[in-house]
């Protein structure tokens, strides 16, 4: 009897071992996947690479073509917050604050700040702009009338959120936010 226990022990240790060192080749797989130190211009381009690496790892370990980042992660059972901060900075950086925010200041933006930047944008697309309806020299060559839509703000909600905005109306929509992003473009945190 003692020497079938010591079996299933030595059984039971070669399986914990098996699944320890699966677990570290995955893990270092993710760590050379993501590492994109000299092979980026900047913290976007980066943050885009990183993303891009892990949606594509994601499908291959489903095995088929999954449009969006966020299903493929789900799917493939890999739901940890690391994982969804890198699709999300990796949307973001591809996405919005193009021109308002910075390398610097993508670099420092926290999970948090990301979103706010996601739904800033979401609310600036609900505004008609000329990009829908063709600009009014294009209607004109057509023979058509000028849109009379409302055309959008000189800055968009994006900018307003990381840039001063003293001629607007009402000022920044996040002056919380605004500021913050502001202070970290100034003063970069030190590593």
């Amino acid at each position: 009897a003692g020497a079938v226990a010591a079996g299933r022990g030595v059984f039971f240790y070669g399986k914990v071992q098996a699944a320890t060192d699966r677990a570290q080749r995955a893990e270092s797989l993710a760590a050379a996947l993501l590492d994109t130190r000299g092979q980026c211009d900047g913290a976007r381009e980066a943050a885009l690479l990183a993303a891009h690496r892990l949606h594509v790892a994601a499908c291959r370990q489903l095995g088929v073509d999954e449009h969006s980042a966020p299903e493929a992660l789900r799917r493939a059972g890999w739901t940890d917050a690391a994982n969804r901060l890198t699709v999300l900075r990796g949307a973001v950086g591809r996405h919005h604050g193009l021109f308002t925010v910075d390398g610097a200041a993508f670099c420092d933006l926290s999970a948090a700040e990301f979103r706010a930047l996601q739904r800033s944008a979401a609310r600036s697309a609900a505004a008609p702009d000329q990009g829908r309806h063709g600009s009014a020299q294009a209607q004109e060559a057509a023979g058509a009338a000028p849109s009379q839509l409302p055309q959008p703000p000189a800055r968009s909600i994006a900018q307003r959120l990381v840039m001063p905005a003293p001629a607007l109306p009402g000022g920044p929509l996040r002056p919380d936010l605004a500021a913050r992003l502001r202070r970290r473009c100034r003063n970069p945190p030190r590593r």
